[in-house]
């Protein structure tokens, strides 16, 4: 017949390529709704990429924590030890406020440069207290501050006898130093938080 001897040409032109299409060949893969993630290889890739991510930033975050543990624990021994610090006599070299923040939230931070010696060498130190905020909410409150060290003005500096070039105006430590050691929990518990979610999510 001559459909037959056409039959037969087509499969003689076309040997590779044969005339059951709906059949898929045994070296195909069927496509599924995430192509890229064909393979296991692709998704333990990502696996481990997200991983590695959450643990980054669970380390990060405690050692955040960490740092500010150590930051009061310090803040705390220097300014209980400067209660002992021998005084000396210095001058205020210079007082100033800085508006630091954008126009909705300014905050003002008094400056204040002074210098002082001992045994007959010189220093400078601009450190007001331990654990003393350096930005102030209100212009009012770092005006006074300012303004109680006036430029030129004699002033006692409390130095460290160990470190001379340590010193503050004020001895003890601030109010507000607690609050390093309110807020390391809060990152300590984000931290393990991402390291369980790591392991576990």
């Amino acid at each position: 017949m001559a459909f037959g001897r056409h039959s037969g040409a087509t499969q003689a032109l076309c040997p590779r390529f044969p005339m059951n299409l709906g059949a898929p060949s045994p070296h195909q893969q069927p496509e599924g709704v995430f192509p890229g993630l064909k393979k296991p290889g692709s998704v333990m890739l990502l696996l481990s990429q997200a991983f590695v991510l959450r643990m980054s930033i669970g380390f990060a975050l405690l050692a955040v924590a960490l740092f500010l543990l150590w930051f009061f624990r310090h803040s705390m021994q220097r300014a209980a030890e400067s209660m002992h610090w021998p005084i000396v006599e210095g001058s205020v070299i210079a007082a100033s406020m800085k508006v630091t923040g954008g126009s909705d939230q300014s905050r003002f931070r008094p400056l204040v440069e002074y210098a002082y010696s001992v045994g007959g060498r010189d220093y400078r130190g601009s450190r007001i207290q331990w654990g003393a905020l350096t930005d102030l909410p209100s212009r009012s409150a770092a005006a006074k501050v300012v303004g109680h060290y006036r430029t030129g003005k004699p002033i006692k500096v409390y130095y460290d006898p160990r470190q001379p070039r340590v010193a503050v105006l004020q001895p003890g430590h601030a109010a507000k130093i607690g609050n390093a050691v309110m807020i390391a929990p809060v990152f300590a518990l984000l931290g393990l938080f991402y390291l369980a979610y790591a392991f576990f999510g």
